[in-house]
């Protein structure tokens, strides 16, 4: 019982009835065909090895293609001559410097993107490859991207020309989760 007041003062009584529902649990099927809907480990194998295409989750792209994540989707430009200004920041002198430009485009319906889970790194030869950190040059952004929209930013390293870039792109927030390998040589 509730006991309340009407906008005059005066006192209201209200009974309340609460309701229980439980809701039971679906019947079990039986043992046999359980089993009979149980995936084997030939299934399980099978299944495993059409995700898996052998490169541990790493998908090869060609630069300029586009590949594309769950929620949003990379392209890395190919590798152009870059000179780095006086005031570049960077671990070593090379000869030759490459810029390349990676956009990525927001194509979720209805959440934004935080460009800041994007990790981008690069190998050139054999070795980590040295970034290059410049006027507008090796800073990924951190403002979000809304559905729909992209977000273009530079990256640059000293490079040789001959050798072989990998440029990696993966979403920090995915464990494990796929890595697309835009590959080419250095010219």
């Amino acid at each position: 019982m509730l006991t309340g007041c009407n906008s005059d003062g005066s006192a209201v009584e209200q009974s309340v009835v609460t309701k229980t529902v439980t809701e039971s649990a679906p019947a079990k099927a039986p043992a046999s065909a359980a089993a009979a809907e149980a995936p084997t480990a030939a299934d399980t194998a099978a299944a495993d090895d059409s995700a898996d295409d052998g490169s541990g989750g790493i998908s090869v792209v060609k630069f300029g293609d586009t590949y594309k994540f769950k929620s949003w989707s990379v392209s890395v430009s190919a590798p152009a001559p870059y000179t780095p200004s006086e005031y570049a920041a960077m671990d070593n002198k090379h000869p030759t410097y490459r810029i390349l430009t990676v956009t990525v485009k927001n194509t979720s319906a209805n959440k934004a993107l935080n460009p800041s889970l994007i990790d981008v790194s690069a190998q050139i030869g054999d070795a980590e490859a040295d970034s290059v950190y410049d006027d507008n040059v090796g800073d990924t952004p951190s403002a979000s991207v809304l559905p729909g929209r992209s977000v273009s930013w530079k990256i640059a390293y000293g490079a040789t020309v001959g050798d072989q870039i990998t440029v990696q792109v993966s979403d920090v927030s995915a464990f494990d989760g796929p890595v697309a390998a835009f590959d080419g040589k250095i010219s």
